[in-house]
């Protein structure tokens, strides 16, 4: 559940330890994702300039936005270089294990960096 307080006729969210306007959850009709949350946050806590660099340029949402479908589409490219072999169960296992991997490499590369 999200932690919503207004203040000054605006919205609010909780994210991290971090109060952000409501209107970062969307983006011309579309929402900044899972992805997209996650880069907030790391950036919110550890890359502050960042984050006021891309809200002064009014590129913050766009940002965000791009940084959840980016990684959703290179998830996908590499996932489906994984599934070659889908009833075989230690392929499964080894797809399950490099989904994981994918998970990390993808987080670390778009939302870390």
């Amino acid at each position: 559940m999200q932690v919503i307080i207004h203040a000054n006729g605006i919205a609010y969210v909780l994210v991290s330890n971090f109060y952000v306007p409501d209107s970062l959850y969307s983006y011309q009709g579309e929402y900044i994702g899972y992805y997209g949350n996650k880069r907030l946050e790391y950036i919110l806590q550890d890359r502050k300039d960042l984050y006021y660099r891309l809200q002064d340029n009014n590129n913050l949402l766009k940002h965000l936005v791009e940084t959840n479908e980016r990684i959703i589409e290179r998830k996908e490219q590499l996932l489906k270089a994984l599934i070659i072999d889908k009833d075989n169960p230690e392929h499964i296992k080894r797809i399950h294990d490099a989904c994981l991997r994918v998970e990390l490499d993808v987080l670390n590369e778009s939302i870390y960096s």
